[in-house]
């Protein structure tokens, strides 16, 4: 019993690479004196002007030029507060779901992203995202509570802000004048080996207080890539990480090894000389952290990763998927609605239906949120779904430009669009050459959904569109019903089997077009 106590209270006394404490500090940056502060430019280049940081200068700013992206350095959020930024310069657009989604467009555009948004280090997610509402200079607050959420998910999740300018053209600039989040700072990494080199990806892994349960049950890599993975330990008892081969039965072969061999495992910290063994981090005490530099294995699959503490292994484990391409990450908060802003059009407890101008879609545009996020507008010029978009917080559209002060502008989709129609776009042929469609009205269903009507040669059309599975079904009725009747595929659509863009269906009375748009 003694020996046993022993090798308890060793435990304890153990320290390991790095140390952090639980305050409730403010992280700040102002940015008036021409200098980044510690942010680093992913893309594009730095600019400072009307008080803050931007992209390139005021004179370039309307040019197309590289996609600028600037980096905050890596924070955890404590829950001593909120989170502020001040921006200046024009209104903002909509983020993707991701920073590599941003980076996928390496030069700037009309219609590209504009704003702030903190971002999830591991998978690269934004989990809020923050694109102002008007012109000049504009506070953004999100509220203690807000970050509250995001903490009670997982209080070791790592973050950055990102400032993302990939918008050119009038008031296509976007100076961050000041920022500041309740987080403490992550500090530097330990650096990794000689002849490492810089990794790819930041992996952090945490401990749920009291459970017995990392964090996290599953992370992402590419087969031969080099990333780091960072365990911290907010727990009240010692953990490790071990990484193993693909094995069903190797977490509970390697727990029961240091079970069963407790004097010889505490001089290895918990572990055991074994081939499968791939990287592990020390033993992190409680309030310590411990940083590793892996490279990933070049074979695909999910390889197993589990604490051998004495008695964790049992519930403490997880999987590293190692697969060609990394995964959409699963955002359940995107972007807070700003105070006030009543503009900001969102769905609630039942379908929702906004009529205006859209870009794309044409002056009598009808926008359609729905109750799974997969948004639409239908063009009641052409009869057509003109455009689809993805909004997993809800929102639908921004009316501002259209509604206040002079008003005359387009609304504003919210969220990540999906599809957008050909401006020639006429995707259903009924024959009889070129015939121009003839929109009779809409009516709502008890379920909160519109039916379209319009009339396309002899026949009369009726199509109503739902959520469906991982996108929306468009359900049309050709009455009566051409025997050469055709729909042509386009981009995110399919009828049953058909999927590829420009594929012509014959369809009959009933058929589906589902578009995707998770």
């Amino acid at each position: 019993m003694m020996k046993s106590m022993t090798v308890i209270l060793a435990i304890f006394a153990l320290t390991a690479a790095s140390s952090f404490a639980a305050d409730k500090k403010t992280l700040s940056w102002e940015f008036g004196d021409g200098q980044t502060h510690g942010w680093q430019i992913v893309s594009g280049e730095v600019g400072f002007y009307d008080g803050g940081m931007a992209s390139t200068t005021y004179e370039t700013r309307d040019a197309e030029q590289t996609t600028f992206l600037a980096r905050s350095p890596m924070f955890r959020l404590n829950g001593g507060g909120g989170l502020e930024i001040t921006l200046k310069g024009g209104m903002g657009k909509p983020l993707p779901a991701t920073a590599r989604e941003v980076l996928a467009n390496p030069h700037t555009s009309n219609g590209g992203p504009m704003g702030v948004a903190l971002r999830r280090v591991t998978d690269d997610a934004y989990v809020l995202f923050f694109e102002k509402s008007k012109t000049h200079q504009q506070t953004i607050k999100v509220a203690k509570e807000e970050l509250d959420k995001l903490i009670a998910r997982s209080h070791d999740e790592v973050y950055t802000l990102d400032l993302v300018d990939g918008l050119h053209g009038g008031w296509g600039h976007l100076p961050l004048v000041r920022a500041s989040v309740a987080a403490t700072s992550v500090g530097q990494l330990l650096k990794p080996p000689a002849g490492f080199g810089a990794p790819a990806r930041h992996l952090f892994l945490g401990s749920k207080h009291g459970k017995l349960e990392f964090d996290k049950k599953e992370l992402w890599a590419t087969p031969g890539s080099k990333i780091s993975l960072t365990l911290f330990n907010s727990d009240e008892m010692a953990h490790n990480f071990i990484l193993c081969q693909p094995d069903d039965k190797v977490a509970n072969e390697l727990g029961e090894y240091v079970m069963g061999n407790l004097a010889e495992m505490i001089k290895r910290a918990y572990v055991p000389s074994d081939p499968r063994v791939i990287a592990h981090t020390d033993l992190v005490a409680p309030g310590t952290s411990d940083t590793i530099y892996i490279t990933v294995p070049n074979t695909p699959g999910d390889y197993p990763y589990v604490c051998t503490f004495p008695g964790h292994h049992l519930l403490m484990r997880g999987l590293l998927h190692v697969t060609a391409e990394l995964p959409r990450p699963k955002v359940d908060v995107l972007k807070p609605p700003m105070p006030g802003d009543v503009f900001r059009i969102t769905v609630k407890d039942r379908p929702i239906i906004v009529r205006g101008s859209l870009n794309g879609s044409g002056p009598a545009s009808i926008c359609v949120g729905t109750l799974s996020g997969s948004q639409f507008a239908f063009d009641t010029a052409r009869c057509i779904v003109a455009k689809t978009w993805m909004s997993p917080n809800g929102e639908l559209v921004n009316t501002k430009p259209a509604w206040d002060g002079r008003g005359g502008n387009f609304i504003q989709i919210m969220g990540q669009g999906r599809f957008s129609a050909t401006k020639d776009a006429q995707p259903l042929d009924v024959g009889g050459g070129d015939v121009s469609p003839d929109f009779l009205g809409y009516e709502i269903g008890d379920d909160g959904y519109p039916s379209f009507h319009y009339k396309l040669g002899a026949s009369t059309v009726l199509v109503k569109v739902v959520p469906s599975g991982d996108g929306l079904d468009a359900n049309f009725t050709l009455k009566p019903t051409p025997s050469g009747a055709t729909y042509t595929l386009g981009e995110t659509q399919s009828i049953g089997e058909a999927t590829e863009r420009g594929t012509v269906v014959k369809v009959g009375t009933n058929f589906t077009v589902h578009f995707k748009t998770k």
